[in-house]
């Protein structure tokens, strides 16, 4: 009875292991978004000081029933060679874009390009996060106009041409690491999507 009874906990209570390598360019706020993660949903508080990744920043955290390994990956033109190593043992790309750094666009769509070159696609689900977005109540009002929208970084990478396999694996979310605002509903769908692609 014991032994049923343990059993039983064990797989009511089990947790997936899912693995997520978060990319983006320098200063697109990887680092302060998967610290607010693992604050979040572990309860603690954020670092009052966040430093750039220097190779690999590991982090983790517990969402309903999976517990997930946030790759934290520099961001730096030396480091984004190796991006694609860690694709292959991860269950998702979370793709870091600083909503507020226009500029920046054209290197996302290269690395976009690469992603889609690679075939990663077809199995990865991809979250492109527009980080520092104007959800942010602090952001004065000319500068929500200066952020990147949804429907225009969709439009600026051209989603809608990537074919319908590759497009049925790109969200795209917007939210501010600093205050929270977005994360859980960008978690949220995006472990959903991640579901339904294991399930396939």
């Amino acid at each position: 009875m014991y032994s049923l009874l343990t059993g039983c906990y064990a797989h009511y209570t089990h947790k997936q292991e899912l693995s997520l390598a978060v990319i983006g360019l320098s200063t697109a706020g990887k680092t302060t978004f998967v610290e607010r993660v693992s604050a979040l949903y572990s309860g603690r508080e954020m670092p009052t000081r966040i430093t750039p990744t220097i190779g690999l920043n590991v982090r983790r955290a517990d969402i309903g029933s999976a517990s997930l390994r946030l790759w934290d990956l520099s961001g730096d033109t030396s480091m984004s060679s190796l991006w694609p190593s860690y694709y292959r043992e991860a269950h998702g790309i979370i793709f870091c874009i600083d909503s507020k750094n226009r500029s920046t666009l054209p290197l996302v769509q290269e690395e976009l390009n690469k992603l889609v070159q690679s075939g990663q696609l077809e199995s990865h689900p991809l979250l492109l996060l527009l980080t520092k977005s104007s959800t942010s109540l602090d952001l004065l009002e000319e500068q929500v106009g200066q952020c990147v929208t949804e429907s225009e970084l969709r439009e600026f990478l051209g989603l809608g041409s990537l074919g319908v396999d590759v497009a049925r694996s790109i969200l795209i979310c917007e939210v501010d690491a600093l205050s929270g605002h977005g994360i859980r509903p960008a978690m949220d769908s995006f472990l959903g999507t991640i579901e339904r692609f294991m399930k396939e």
